[in-house]
């Protein structure tokens, strides 16, 4: 479908974001759900910045699915909120100031305080909301800030836009989009029990929560029919 995800495991991910801080140039990450894969398969913009970013991982099991079908096997999901808790637990051990960007006033400061509940000693460099009319607006506080990792949750594909036209300016080593993140570790929102998202269905606990999303979720049998449609036309080409 010529949208871009890498092969790697949740631990070969942060060993990378380690290599990426030692390098000290920016990059970027890109985590890939079925939204945005989809978003991307229409957007050419949108797979630039997927074939340019320096790491893509499978956000979501519709995406480890909808790889397998097509022939490339993704070892497991890499989810964005679990790179943010984990980076929290080794931040203060590896001198890893973070920074959030993203979320509603409170919800990135709220997530902080979670962060810190969970993990006891973490390091923090800062949080923005994300309601801020000039997107140049943040840039002098991060720069400020100087965090080794900056977590942008702006929603998709603004999180992406957004890091690509400005990692430069901004010039932290690793910028990851990590989508609605925020709300789940604040405790705005909560995640799927463990048996729903070994199950693939965490998407349904979602729905629950927020039924406003319903009309969002209808890019889930989409997706699956797309992936299903180039399976077969790959199928019957080879026949013929």
């Amino acid at each position: 479908m010529g949208v871009r995800v890498d092969q790697v495991r949740f631990a070969e991910a942060m060993d990378l974001i380690g290599e990426y801080i030692q390098e000290g140039t920016t990059h970027q990450i890109v985590t890939l759900g079925v939204e945005m894969a989809m978003l991307a398969y229409r957007d050419p913009e949108l797979r630039r910045i997927l074939r340019n970013a320096d790491l893509v991982t499978p956000d979501s099991i519709g995406v480890v699915w909808g790889a397998r079908n097509l022939g490339s096997r993704l070892p497991e999901r890499v989810c964005g909120v679990d790179i943010l808790g984990e980076v929290a637990r080794v931040s203060v051990e590896r001198k890893w100031p973070f920074f959030l960007l993203g979320g509603a006033p409170g919800v990135a400061e709220k997530a902080v305080e979670k962060l810190r509940e969970r993990w006891g000693d973490i390091l923090p460099a800062g949080a923005h909301h994300g309601y801020f009319q000039n997107p140049e607006q943040p840039i002098s506080v991060i720069t400020q800030a100087a965090p080794k990792i900056l977590f942008v949750g702006l929603g998709v594909p603004m999180q992406e836009n957004w890091i690509a036209r400005y990692k430069d300016q901004l010039g932290v080593p690793v910028l990851i989009g990590v989508g609605g993140s925020f709300d789940v570790i604040s405790g705005r929102l909560s995640r799927a029990p463990s048996w729903m998202i070994k199950l693939g269905i965490e998407w349904l606990y979602r729905l629950i929560q927020e039924p406003g999303r319903a009309k969002r979720m209808l890019v889930l049998p989409h997706f699956a029919l797309k992936i299903l449609w180039h399976k077969w036309g790959r199928s019957l080409r080879r026949i013929s």
